[in-house]
């Protein structure tokens, strides 16, 4: 990561090198693993390039050539930090949908939801608030850029509609999970009653080391899911796209006056 920040420095401290340094700059961020995405230096290094773009700026001699330059690296090293942030909330609220804890929530920590949940959509939420509050500091930051150029200003749409299909993909297929859950425990009741009406003995617990709280019998994990399913739809959903659908709401560039307008 040291080679990341010499080449940020090196930008604004040597005479004008902006394309072979945001060309190394840009090669080292699309090779870092995204597990670093969570690391703060990824978001450090952003603020780096955006001070060297601004003390570039304020030179008198500095040709516009070399702002700019300095400018589209900055965008393009925030749309690869944004797409890794999108791809890692995609995979790792896929992960949480198989690690179901069975462990209801209290009332306090559903905020006084009339459905029984357990901890599940909860988890779904931290994952999704995380990513997408970066998401949309980032995104507003390009917002400001794509005012002065618009070549920002298209780029700035790409990221916009990539995020919004990554949002979008992550709540349809949590509730497609939701559904597949709910469908296997019903089959899975269906079976264990017909095996208990036909003469032979309840068969026993499955759960070989249930976590302390959970629920362990299938008729309740089905209650537990259709209330998940009802929170999520009712509730979570709405709350969630509320919250950031501006984060990919589309703008109209006017070049003449460099004024964004919303639509």
């Amino acid at each position: 990561m040291s080679f990341l920040v010499t080449s940020l420095k090196s930008i604004h401290s040597q005479p004008l090198t902006p394309m072979d340094g945001g060309s190394r700059v840009q090669n080292t961020f699309r090779d870092l693993e995204e597990s670093n995405i969570l690391c703060p230096y990824m978001s450090d290094a952003i603020k780096e390039i955006s001070k060297a773009c601004r003390a570039f700026e304020a030179k008198e001699s500095a040709p516009p050539v070399a702002v700019t330059a300095l400018r589209t690296l900055q965008s393009e090293v925030t749309k690869i930090n944004i797409l890794r942030l999108c791809s890692w909330m995609r995979t790792t609220t896929e992960k949480i949908t198989k690690d179901e804890t069975w462990i209801p929530v209290s009332i306090l920590e559903r905020n006084r939801s009339p459905y029984t949940i357990s901890s599940l959509p909860l988890a779904f939420r931290s994952i999704i608030t995380f990513a997408m509050d970066q998401i949309n500091t980032m995104i507003q930051s390009l917002r400001n850029e794509a005012m002065k150029l618009e070549d920002i200003f298209l780029l700035l749409q790409e990221i916009q509609e990539s995020v919004r299909l990554a949002f979008l993909n992550c709540l349809l297929n949590f509730a497609g999970q939701l559904g597949h859950t709910g469908n296997q425990l019903l089959n899975e009741y269906d079976r264990e009653s017909s095996h208990f009406q036909n003469g032979h003995a309840e068969p026993e617990d499955k759960s070989l080391d249930p976590r302390p709280g959970s629920i362990v019998n299938p008729h309740q994990q089905l209650l537990i899911v259709v209330s998940n399913i009802g929170f999520f739809k009712d509730e979570l959903a709405h709350e969630l796209y509320s919250k950031y659908r501006r984060t990919w709401q589309q703008s109209r560039y006017n070049n003449s006056s460099r004024v964004l307008y919303s639509f």
